[in-house]
């Protein structure tokens, strides 16, 4: 995909990620928000089924963003969630988000890592 525009981006289900890129994509505007209201679950990753938890925003290793770009919220709402994911090997080159990152339930945290938390701090 080279540009992906949206206005919400909501997820209602365990192990349901709102956005999870794997592969070279140009850039994603979300006029609105993004936010997953599951925790850990079920879900079907290469024809297999594995626990994955109902990340907001995850960049899996070989994934690549040129630019992100969030007019608002970027919420988890699920316990063990954390809101923001970025394996090593993924690249994301432009963050804008005017909202917040936040992660609402126990046991959860907003960034996977300092690393990450560093990176989407900048923004």
């Amino acid at each position: 995909m080279e540009k992906g525009e949206f206005t919400d981006l909501t997820t209602y289900n365990d192990g349901a990620v709102a956005i999870q890129i794997s592969k070279k994509v140009g850039s994603l505007t979300i006029s609105g928000n993004i936010r997953t209201y599951g925790g850990l679950g079920q879900s079907l990753v290469k024809g297999v089924n594995v626990d994955l938890p109902a990340y907001a925003f995850s960049l899996k290793e070989g994934g690549a963003l040129q630019s992100l770009k969030v007019s608002g919220n970027i919420e988890t709402y699920g316990d063990n969630v954390a809101t923001i994911t970025m394996e090593e090997g993924s690249e994301l080159n432009q963050i804008a988000i005017k909202g917040e990152i936040l992660s609402h339930s126990q046991q959860a945290q907003t960034f996977d890592s300092d690393k990450t938390k560093v990176l989407f701090k900048k923004s």
